[in-house]
């Protein structure tokens, strides 16, 4: 068992290529959630096995494997495929990438630089099923 499911707080998994980023979610999140920071979404499917994951915040734009490669094969996974996802990136948020973020199956969408206080209130409404795009 997670030690975090014996206190009860939700996991976040963060995976993204920029280590300054990482470091960032982590510290805006602590207080209230255990994030456990991956470099890349080889790393961040490594991560899943064995663990209960409660939300995956992923980076779109990442070397080596992208967002949208991490989320395809995620779904190949079925226990857990189920495990909402925000997309992060600093890329511009155009209607084609928001279409493509919803098609891949993402939850919701946050574009760099982002507020904390909007970071966690996507992550509540994820985590609580009240999301809307």
């Amino acid at each position: 068992m997670e030690k975090s499911e014996k206190r009860g707080r939700p996991i976040i998994l963060a995976v993204d290529d920029s280590p300054v980023n990482l470091r960032t979610v982590k510290v805006f999140l602590e207080a209230k959630y255990d994030v456990i920071p991956v470099k890349s979404g080889i790393l961040g499917l490594n991560a899943l096995k064995g663990r209960k994951i409660d939300l995956i915040l992923l980076d779109i734009d990442m070397p080596l494997m992208s967002g949208f490669d991490f989320l395809k094969q995620l779904k190949q996974i079925p226990e857990k495929s189920g495990i909402p996802v925000i997309c992060i990136t600093g890329l511009d948020a155009t209607p084609e990438l928001i279409a493509q973020v919803i098609k891949s199956g993402a939850k919701d969408f946050l574009t760099k630089p982002f507020e904390p206080d909007t970071l966690m209130s996507k992550i509540s409404r994820v985590l609580h099923n009240e999301w809307r795009f």
